[in-house]
């Protein structure tokens, strides 16, 4: 049997899907965190950007500087000036209206001015929380933006990265054409006039900053020196890695420079705010430098994650200033960039955490204690400590201790205590490590909180979703997010996905038409289904036994032919000629790029369908990570505060997948509706699946277990279908009886 093998074309349009597909398609078989499956897409689309913008011209007009490497300075921390307890009081500076994710962020006069893409968004917030949107300038796209003498200054120009090519073939580069320029603010935030600077390169810049009369601009490779006039008065040579960040203060310029682990630190060098040259090093090995930013007297500031400190170049020291677990209620620190004032500091990192002022309180004051909430991470702790660490800013009378854990062992001992009726104040867990033991019985029912909170997060999940949630007419875990789990078909092609259906459609098509497209491993996706479609839970029985589950694994036998054939070298996704086109919703863009528009433009007309069942709801919802409250916990108000908070419209537009408030839901969607990317009949669809999903209303992961374990020899070709559903029936069958007299 011959099996054709095909590359799926590598379109940057449809980055997201394919994405979509690499995790999702071994999500039951691979233990995949969805938190870092957001990391890891992010992190491809950055080096993306990355490689884009570090990719120079050959030739340059201007003139590289010659310099002596400076000899590189080890520094030494020193904490023994360091305030004891909490002597800053924090003034969240919530981002303005429309600006979900700021891109970059400045300090001017008390004011935090913000700034995103995709469309261009300009605005500024105060102290008190009041916002509003400001003019913007005649640009697709802003870099940067820094405060000057007379307000701000914004670096705008051309989008970095634009698709080119056919259908066929696609490509990504760096814009080339310049068309860069310094956009100049006044006082009252009021657009002024403009700096072009057509001579500053191809590559796309990093940031701006200034020194009151020139601007330095950052590139990936390099430091420019821009005159008033947007004449390029100077340029830095190799600095010794990729550049991550810059300040001016102190009559220098000072870059961070990254080391060998993306990210991370290597240096900070000073150069001559004339030359740009070289002239000193500070190794910042081990010091988990994230960060960098401007003090009261001129000097700079750096940012680590343990402390805020103070450089001394010359003597190679860092005076700590303050302890971030002492002063922000929080033992986790991404700011980015700092300035402090005669008061206190501004902090923030251009990301969903909101700018913080930390207000410093008189010599010998201190702020009462945090209420401590512990938190055991049996998923991913990355975005929950980011989510807590803005939370705190918002809530400095909390602190979310969270405890991350390293191995399931772990996590199964954090559940064996909590069985024993200690543990922690709450739990984030996937739903393959919550046990079997009764959620009402050691969680607390959510949905007497979400009755009570002034919010209303009740009426803002959609009925369909809610209703996913909910267990014994409780809600006792809580997710924050959800993607859908669906196929395409050609409906000529298939009239239904009943798994005799697609079998005899394989059948008539020939030998080498398969039941999927992709090939890869759909073993743990079909015991999953079975694990629903024949076990009757409430009831304490199976049905294996029958017509369709034979048909179930002659499927995937059937497939396994053309995984057989794969080369065990391809590292791509590959096809076969197939009848059911795996999908994956992901976010609200994810229907830009649905079925016969960009993922798959064979399908000129599609229908969604389930996994091959007996269900004709066309759809598995699959929640992310969930979260509980210890029923035994005495910080419940604590717990629920944190809960509402990561249920908030202000929380919610922040996270990747589809979130659960579906106010934001529709917001996004209604975006994509005013920039003509989808169609109300796209929203219709997708939300008709929402409302027609399955999720299982049982832990089905033994069952699961049992059903491959006995499919294994079936698909090797030792036993018939028959046989093997007996093996799992009796199997299945004492394993439900054992469940039902518990």
């Amino acid at each position: 049997m011959e099996v054709t093998i095909r590359q799926v074309p590598a379109q940057p349009d449809i980055q997201e899907q394919q994405a979509a597909w690499l995790f999702h398609g071994t999500k039951y078989s691979v233990e995949v965190n969805p938190m870092k499956k957001v990391t890891i897409f992010v992190s491809l689309l950055l080096l993306l950007f990355l490689t884009a913008c570090n990719a120079r011209s050959a030739e340059s007009d201007v003139q590289q500087s010659t310099q002596p490497k400076a000899e590189s300075v080890a520094a030494q921390v020193d904490v023994s000036g360091l305030p004891e307890g909490q002597c800053y009081n924090q003034t969240p500076y919530l981002n303005p209206i429309g600006i979900s994710y700021p891109e970059g962020q400045c300090v001017w006069n008390g004011k935090v001015y913000s700034f995103s893409n995709a469309p261009a968004k300009l605005g500024v917030t105060d102290a008190n929380g009041n916002s509003e949107a400001l003019e913007l300038p005649d640009a697709e796209y802003i870099y940067s933006v820094c405060e000057t003498d007379d307000a701000f200054a914004l670096l705008a120009g051309a989008n970095p990265l634009f698709f080119a090519g056919t259908d066929d073939e696609q490509s990504v580069r760096a814009s080339s054409d310049g068309g860069y320029a310094i956009y100049l603010y006044d006082e009252t935030e009021h657009l002024t006039g403009s700096i072009p600077l057509a001579e500053c390169g191809a590559d796309a810049p990093y940031e701006l900053d200034s020194d009151g009369t020139d601007y330095f601009i950052l590139f990936g490779d390099a430091v420019v020196l821009v005159g008033a006039d947007g004449t390029e008065l100077a340029k830095s040579g190799d600095i010794g890695g990729r550049l991550l960040q810059l300040v001016c203060v102190d009559g220098a310029v000072f870059v961070r420079v990254e080391g060998d682990v993306i990210y991370q630190t290597e240096k900070i060098v000073r150069l001559n705010a004339q030359t740009l040259e070289t002239e000193g090093e500070l190794s910042c090995d081990g010091l988990d430098i994230q960060g960098m930013g401007k003090a009261a007297d001129g000097t700079l500031l750096l940012i680590s994650g343990e402390y805020l400190l103070r450089p001394n170049f010359d003597a190679g020291t860092l005076t700590a200033i303050l302890r971030w677990a002492d002063n922000a209620s929080t033992s986790v620190n991404n700011y980015r960039s700092v300035m402090e004032t005669e008061s206190g500091f501004f902090a923030w990192n251009s990301d969903v955490e909101v700018a913080c002022f930390y207000e410093k309180l008189p010599d010998g004051e201190t702020l009462e204690d945090p209420t401590v909430i512990t938190l055991f991470a049996g998923a991913g702790s990355y975005e929950i400590e980011l989510a807590a660490a803005s939370f705190q800013k918002l809530y400095p009378q909390y602190c979310i201790d969270i405890t991350a854990a390293e191995s399931d062992e772990q996590t199964e001992l954090a559940l064996t205590e909590l069985g024993a009726g200690k543990g922690y104040d709450m739990y984030m867990l996937y739903d393959s490590q919550w046990t079997q033991m009764d959620d009402s019985v050691f969680f607390e029912d959510l949905s007497r909180w979400m009755e009570a909170d002034s919010t209303k997060p009740l009426e803002r999940i959609r009925p369909s979703v809610l209703q996913q949630m909910q267990k014994n007419g409780g809600i006792y875990r809580l997710p924050l997010t959800y993607t859908i789990l669906t196929y395409a078909a050609d409906p000529e092609q298939l009239s239904d996905s009943r798994p005799e259906t697609v079998l005899q459609a394989c059948e008539h098509g020939g030998e080498e038409l398969y039941p999927f497209t992709f090939v890869t491993d759909y073993s743990s996706q079909m015991a999953r289904r079975c694990a629903i479609d024949y076990v009757d839970a409430a009831q304490g029985t199976c049905n294996f036994e029958c017509d369709s589950f034979y048909a179930q694994l002659a499927l995937l036998r059937r497939q396994k032919a053309a995984l057989d054939t794969l080369p065990k070298n391809l590292d791509v996704a590959a096809t076969c000629d197939g009848l059911l086109y795996y999908y994956v919703i992901l976010s609200a863009d994810s229907i830009v790029y649905q079925p016969g528009r960009y993922l798959y433009p064979e399908l000129k007309q599609y229908v969604y369908y389930a996994y091959p069942s007996d269900y004709a709801g066309g759809c598995q919802l699959e929640f992310d990570s969930q979260l509980s409250i210890n029923s035994q916990s005495e910080q419940k108000e604590g717990a629920w505060a944190f809960l509402s908070y990561l249920l908030s419209d202000a929380y919610q537009q922040s996270v990747y997948s589809l979130p659960v408030n579906d106010m934001v839901l529709q917001e996004q969607f209604a975006q994509l509706l005013a920039e003509e990317k989808v169609t109300q009949e796209d929203i219709d669809t997708l939300y008709a699946l929402v409302d027609h999903a399955q999720k299982p209303d049982y832990p089905t992961e033994p069952i699961e277990q049992i059903i491959q374990e006995e499919m294994a020899a079936y698909l090797d070709g030792v036993i018939d279908e028959k046989t093997t559903a007996e093996r799992i029936q009796s199997r299945a069958g004492l394993y439900l009886m054992e469940q039902k007299v518990q």
